[in-house]
């Protein structure tokens, strides 16, 4: 709880991406409200897409960009994201990021499927 409310107002300091990714973990963790994880990966969806927005395709952190869009969006409550993640891992040449997308996608699938 105390990492939480600490991430809280750090992101009320800094709103980035990677803070949100924290609080919704932990928010997780803390065994918040489905309704207030969901809301609160759906924020982190946004701010990926509005990062995207501001990033050339060609930067080789693009992918995680699009991989953190993917996988908020599924863990939002969209579970039609699951077979855009997986082709999402398919289409990835690179093992080692292929290798990490693959646990975060199997994390996200056991998560959901506790719920």
């Amino acid at each position: 709880q105390e990492a939480y409310e600490l991430n809280n107002q750090q992101f009320e300091e800094e709103p980035t991406a990677k803070n949100l990714v924290t609080k919704c973990e932990l928010m997780q963790l803390l065994k918040h409200t489905k309704t207030l994880i969901r809301e609160c990966n759906k924020n982190l969806a946004q701010s990926f897409e509005d990062e995207l927005k501001k990033v050339s395709r060609d930067d080789p952190l693009y992918i995680y960009g699009e991989w953190g869009y993917l996988l908020s969006m599924y863990k939002a409550g969209h579970k039609e994201y699951k077979q855009k993640m997986q082709n999402f891992i398919n289409s990835t040449s690179d093992e080692t990021t292929k290798f990490q997308f693959k646990n975060s996608y199997d994390l996200a699938i056991q998560q959901s499927e506790r719920d």
